[in-house]
């Protein structure tokens, strides 16, 4: 199992450069930027399935547990007796009826299935919890000196609203403007604003704008503009003295990566996660 580095000016030219060397069915690794713009570590398939051959060996000398003890229930569930609020079907009302199926639901799946030796044991106050993290390269630099650029496009603005929440949370970016762009095809496709508006200084430190990609209705207050396209016109020179994450399809973090290195944009500078 050999893992090879490859970079070049853009991740679309890198990962020709990867099949090119190891064929169509190499495993990607990673991607992140680098001095020569993107660094891809890949290996060949072969070591796939070296590291699938190794763990089913592992897992095959593990001894085999006896299965949990079910404990037995003290009647069916359609036995019990019903609920007191229970009305013949013909008058019970749409959403009333929703909540009683949930209630019923709710005190089934607080009864004990397994035995006590086989339940987890419950999680003690002031109990330590470990976490890991952050992976990929999309994550908030707190201790950042620029103003913030969040390009998101799909489903890249659930990790772009993220970021655009911690960085207003914290206090060594209070100083900072944070800009946030999202892209969509139609108006309907335009969301995130909302949730946006409701951070402390949306309007005076947060700013939101939208752009569509096919042709707005007259009278529109949305542009039509593709993502990197409408962040080189908005913040031009400037984009060299941001911080900016970016994340969604791979189309368009390829793109916006091009369009950042053209703007001579330092790449420890850029901070993205792309969408296969």
């Amino acid at each position: 199992m050999k893992i090879r580095r490859f970079t070049a000016r853009t991740s679309r030219d890198a990962l020709r450069l990867l099949r090119e060397a190891l064929g169509d069915d190499a495993v990607v690794l990673s991607t992140k930027p680098c001095a020569e713009g993107v660094e891809v570590l890949a290996m060949a398939p072969e070591g796939m399935q070296q590291i699938e051959r190794a763990a089913e060996e592992s897992a095959a000398r593990r001894p085999v547990l006896p299965p949990a003890v079910r404990q037995p229930r003290t009647a069916p569930v359609e036995a019990r007796a019903a609920p007191a609020f229970r009305q013949p079907a013909a008058e019970v009302q749409p959403r009333a009826a929703l909540a009683e199926r949930s209630a019923i639901r709710a005190q089934e799946r607080t009864e004990p299935t397994f035995s006590d030796s086989a339940a987890p044991a419950p999680r003690q106050a002031r109990a330590r919890v470990g976490l890991d993290g952050p992976y990929g390269m999309a994550w908030l630099r707190r201790d950042s000196p620029r103003d913030i650029l969040c390009l998101a496009g799909g489903s890249g603005l659930a990790p772009m609203l993220s970021i655009a929440r911690g960085a207003m949370a914290e206090p060594r970016l209070a100083a900072r403007q944070l800009h946030f762009i999202y892209g969509g095809r139609t108006r309907a496709d335009l969301c995130g604003q909302d949730m946006l508006a409701a951070l402390p200084g949306y309007g005076k430190r947060l700013h939101w704008r939208g752009f569509v990609s096919t042709p707005p209705p007259a009278g529109s207050a949305y542009e039509m503009a593709f993502l990197h396209d409408a962040a080189l016109s908005l913040h031009g020179p400037k984009l060299k003295d941001m911080e900016i994450y970016f994340a969604g399809p791979a189309a368009m973090a390829t793109a916006v990566q091009r369009m950042l290195l053209d703007a001579q944009v330092p790449p420890d500078q850029m901070h993205f996660d792309q969408f296969y």
